[in-house]
């Protein structure tokens, strides 16, 4: 299966583009949760975004990864939305219904990232999308890998797998729909 990437980044550029026309303190604006900020800070990436550090992943290390410490420095001076989808210490996902806007994975790359296995890595003839690097999980019972801990719940508000640009693009989507709606909400419902 081959997928258009340039139409994935051009997708992303119409929508932060859409986003940031619209000012915090504007009229359009007005309507916003007091819970909730102007822009969200979307990361995607590896483990150096994802915050792993010592070839740990957990809530300590996230806390003082190098995307919080650069959301902390940004919000000083711009509104954001910024959540860590944070683990405990036997790398288990806390809090797996608050949706991250961290979207870094531990041993993503250029090809992962995108949900892509490499041909090369696994001896094939071409390299093809496969559900290792994508986010398909129904509920947090069923995670099977770091994919599925860190992007969930952005595939059930997606309605179908996701990768890390996929997932960042919901989040756009998400976002232009509640600011047109006039409200914003880091948090959503997951039907059962």
């Amino acid at each position: 299966m081959k997928t258009n990437h340039a139409l994935s980044y051009i997708m992303i550029g119409l929508m932060a583009a859409i986003l940031m026309a619209v000012p915090v303190g504007s009229s359009a604006s007005a309507g916003l949760a007091e819970n909730a900020a102007g822009v969200w800070f979307i990361g995607l990436g590896d483990s150096l975004t994802h915050g792993a550090m010592d070839g740990a992943n957990n809530i300590l290390n996230t806390e003082n990864a190098w995307l919080q410490k650069t959301a902390d420095a940004l919000s000083s001076s711009l509104p954001l939305q910024f959540t860590q989808p944070f683990y405990g210490f036997r790398e288990q996902r806390l809090r797996p219904f608050i949706i991250p806007t961290n979207l870094g994975i531990d041993g993503s790359d250029v090809f992962s990232l995108e949900g892509i296995e490499y041909f090369k890595r696994v001896g094939s003839v071409e390299s093809y999308i496969t559900d290792a690097y994508l986010c398909s999980s129904q509920n947090p019972r069923e995670f099977q890998d770091d994919y599925d801990k860190v992007m969930y719940p952005i595939n059930r508000l997606a309605g179908k797998s996701v990768s890390q640009p996929d997932a960042g693009l919901t989040l756009l989507a998400s976002q232009a729909i509640q600011v047109m709606a006039g409200y914003l909400a880091p948090v959503i419902p997951i039907p059962d």
